[in-house]
């Protein structure tokens, strides 16, 4: 998803475990939905996207590192 919104391939370099590292992640908002009422309105592809504009806008004259 993120190399279709940035218009290039990723550079994957798959690095051993370090002590600390997240082993799992199944992050899920069915909770907050049934006790709180929360709905997202933003699509994940949407958020992402605006996100990387969001940061693409903000590193002209800055120095970074590509990813």
């Amino acid at each position: 998803l993120i190399e279709r919104i940035m218009g290039k391939k990723a550079q994957i370099s798959v690095q051993s475990k370090r002590p600390g590292d997240q082993l799992r992640t199944c992050a899920n908002v069915e909770k907050a939905g049934r006790i709180l009422g929360y709905e997202p309105h933003t699509s994940l592809e949407e958020a992402l996207t605006n996100q990387v504009e969001w940061y693409q806008n903000r590193i002209h004259g800055r120095v970074f590192f590509e990813i």
